[in-house]
């Protein structure tokens, strides 16, 4: 399955990183806090514990590299997700649920894990959107 090339990019980007970094557990952090995942949530979706996520953001484990793959290709995901949702509401279209399960099928995440990190992507946009909204309500 392709995966279009700006997403590709992306995995790409979010693999090198992480497998270059000196500093490997700040980075998977800082790609969890900006994507609004708590450590609970990211280590389901990563299909593993809590603490262990907590280790190698801690620095007291090196990331093996099926979990680089693992999190550049959620990583990825949520970023074609919110993108997805952003283009639809400027048009007033609505989700392409084929485009997103192609796109989550070409990063080889499994359907159960995809549907998991679609509807946790979902979620946080909404979220920063009504805080957004928010906030320009206020200044109004």
């Amino acid at each position: 399955m392709a995966v279009p090339d700006p997403v590709l990019e992306n995995h790409i980007r979010i693999a090198g990183q992480l497998a270059v970094s000196e500093d490997p557990g700040r980075v998977v952090r800082g790609l969890r806090e900006r994507f609004g995942f708590t450590q609970e949530q990211l280590a389901g979706l990563l299909r593993m514990r809590r603490e262990s996520l907590s280790r190698i953001e801690g620095g007291r484990v090196a990331p093996s590299t099926g979990f680089i793959q693992r999190l550049a290709s959620i990583m990825a995901l949520t970023q074609v997700v919110r993108e997805h949702l952003a283009e639809g509401d400027a048009r007033g279209a609505a989700i392409d649920d084929a485009y997103l399960q192609r796109t989550a099928l070409g990063l080889r995440l499994q359907r159960e894990v995809a549907d998991e990190v679609v509807l946790a992507a979902m979620m946080g946009y909404e979220q920063k959107k009504r805080g957004i909204l928010k906030i320009l309500e206020e200044r109004a």
